[in-house]
């Protein structure tokens, strides 16, 4: 299996690590670790063990972390099906570790009204943050208002820590994957109707030769991974 330095991050790989342990981390997740040689470092430290066992279980934390900082889980899941554990998981990542407080976020504008008819100050962001609701005329920044903006600007925290002002990663990582699956549910729906047209012949000359285009590179792309692959 392949196993990462908890101290220099090195990647190395393994049969028996010494004083194997399986342990739960203050955010609620999972983890196992061993002691090995890390070249980098020159000498015995704990490494996290990679499971190659299954890819359910060796991408479960991965996925885990996915989830607890906004990404949509799946229908089928525990936490797809159960709000509550979803919030909680969420909640008990943020708290275990320090938040920037001037990162830009997302948020639905649908559940921003719905939390001020309730009277509440906050609501919660595509990452999993509570964030305060504009006041005094202030706009939700949704998917629709969001354009990118490299900031570098670094301002002092209420603890006498630095942070930059910018966009949350995480919250943008979450717009991208809403927009990909709108795209994908468009394509797929565009499919059918397309091929319908192109085998009875009614597609316009100009409109064959685009979408030859356009597939012919993405086949071209499959191709080239399929070699490298090999």
């Amino acid at each position: 299996m392949n196993a990462l330095c908890c101290e220099c991050g090195n990647l190395r790989t393994c049969k028996r690590p010494r004083n194997r342990t399986y342990g739960s981390r203050p955010d609620g997740t999972e983890r196992a670790t061993g002691d090995l040689k890390c070249s980098a470092c020159n000498r015995i430290t704990r490494h996290a063990l990679l499971s190659e066992a299954a890819v359910e279980y060796r991408d479960m934390f991965e996925i885990d972390d996915a989830w607890a900082r906004g990404m949509p889980p799946g229908p089928d899941t525990y936490l797809g099906t159960n709000p509550k554990a979803l919030a909680d998981l969420r909640d008990t990542y943020r708290r275990a570790q320090p938040q920037n407080p001037f990162l830009s976020h997302i948020w639905f504008k649908s559940e921003a009204d719905e939390a001020r008819e309730r009277g509440e100050a906050t609501v919660r962001a595509y990452c999993g943050v509570w964030v305060p609701l504009p006041k005094d005329g202030g706009r939700d920044l949704t998917e629709q208002d969001y354009e990118p903006i490299a900031r570098s600007e670094e301002y002092e925290g209420p603890d006498g820590e630095f942070w930059v002002d910018m966009d949350c990663v995480d919250c943008v990582r979450v717009a991208n994957d809403r927009r990909r699956r709108r795209r994908a549910k468009q394509v797929a729906d565009w499919l059918p109707w397309v091929t319908a047209r192109v085998l009875n012949e009614s597609l316009p000359t100009e409109d064959v030769d685009e979408l030859h285009r356009a597939l012919e590179v993405i086949v071209d792309r499959f191709r080239q991974r399929r070699t490298q692959q090999q």
